[in-house]
Parts: C-alpha cells; structure tokens; sequence
C-alpha cells in the first residue's frame, strides 16, 4: 500500500533536498500543511508579524549565509507583500524561494512552489 501525506509534504521534502533549514513566515492557515512538513523535515518555522517581513528576513538571510532564503507565505496578500522583497532580491543577487499554498484544492499537488534567483 502506497503512503499517503499531503502536499506541504511534498513542499518540505523539495526544500530539504535544497539544504534549506529555516523559513520565515506569518502563520496562516492555509499553508498550515507547509508548516506540517516543515516539522517532519526538521525545517525550522520562525513566525514574524507580517508578511512583507518574512520576505525581508528571507532576503537577509539569504544575503549574510550564502544560502538560499525562504519565505512562506499565504495565497492573495501573503503573496503580494513579498513582491518588494522579491524585487529587491533580484537586484541584490541573492537567492530567495517563496512557498505558497492555495486555500481551495487545485488539479495538481495543492502547492504552489516557484523558485526566483538570479
């Protein structure tokens, strides 16, 4: 019988093959599935008071380890905030994820991963 497990599974496990160790995000209830799998991937969480924040701290973090940052954030204005960290990222060079997750079922996974580096 095949294992079962849900999308921010699979979220987690592509972000741990990329070494990724910490994401910085707004606590949402529609990523809750990404945070799950961040848990069982031993991907640290730390929770910020806005979105646009968890952009930023992603591009520092990027910046002052050489490793890429990770934002997670909530579909609609969780996505939107992260546009000026994003665009500033993409000026500075570093590498910087966004991970999000729709708040309906979609055909696919259910997550939507998309990667932006330079």
């Amino acid at each position: 019988m095949m294992e079962s497990f849900h999308g921010g599974r699979l979220v987690a496990q592509a972000l741990r093959r990329h070494s990724i160790t910490h994401g910085f995000t707004l606590c949402g209830g529609h990523i809750q599935a990404i945070y799950d799998g961040c848990v069982d991937e031993n991907i640290r969480v730390i929770d910020v008071r806005h979105a646009q924040t968890a952009g930023h701290a992603a591009d520092v973090y990027a910046r002052i380890t050489g490793r890429p940052g990770v934002a997670l954030v909530t579909a609609g204005p969780g996505a939107t905030s992260v546009v000026t960290a994003l665009a500033n990222t993409l000026r500075a060079g570093s590498h910087w994820c966004a991970a999000t997750e729709r708040d309906r079922p979609c055909s696919a996974i259910g997550a939507l991963f998309r990667t932006w580096t330079r």
